[in-house]
């Protein structure tokens, strides 16, 4: 699976819980519903160029 479709398969789930829980005192949980993310996309990504490590220096999460 290609990392675009990977991200149009995500992107309404995600857009969907950030509507759903967007009132209150949500911040936290978002961040860490972004972190968790980031963290195995960026994962995906070492194992599809076959690197070793998390690979934060060649894809950092910004």
């Amino acid at each position: 699976m290609k990392l675009s479709e990977v991200v149009e398969k995500l992107n309404p789930i995600l857009r969907g819980w950030a509507n759903y829980f967007k009132s209150g005192n949500s911040k936290q949980h978002f961040k860490s519903i972004d972190n968790y993310v980031t963290y195995n996309l960026t994962i995906m990504l070492r194992k599809k160029y076959k690197k070793p490590g998390k690979g934060w220096r060649e894809h950092p999460p910004a």
